[in-house]
């Protein structure tokens, strides 16, 4: 009984399992299928400070092209 209950544990946990790449250069196509949040790296923390912009390696858009719909795109800030 025990067994049972630790297997079913361990299934929930598994089910939760989050794959996380920080992508500061363009992935490979075959490395990005089981990734769960990708975070594109890395946006300066002087240019929040300073009034001046951040442009990324490539456009949102783009990026968030190269990963499956259900990962989650998010900028890094700092570094």
């Amino acid at each position: 009984m025990k067994y049972l209950a630790l297997t079913g544990f361990l299934a929930a946990h598994a089910a939760a399992l989050r794959n996380v790449m920080y992508v500061d250069h363009l992935p490979s196509s075959d490395l990005v299928s089981s990734v769960t949040y990708a975070i594109m790296a890395f946006a300066p923390s002087e240019n929040f400070n300073s009034g001046s912009t951040f442009t990324p390696f490539e456009s949102i858009n783009t990026f968030r092209a190269r990963f499956p719909s259900t990962t989650k795109i998010m900028v890094a800030i700092g570094g």
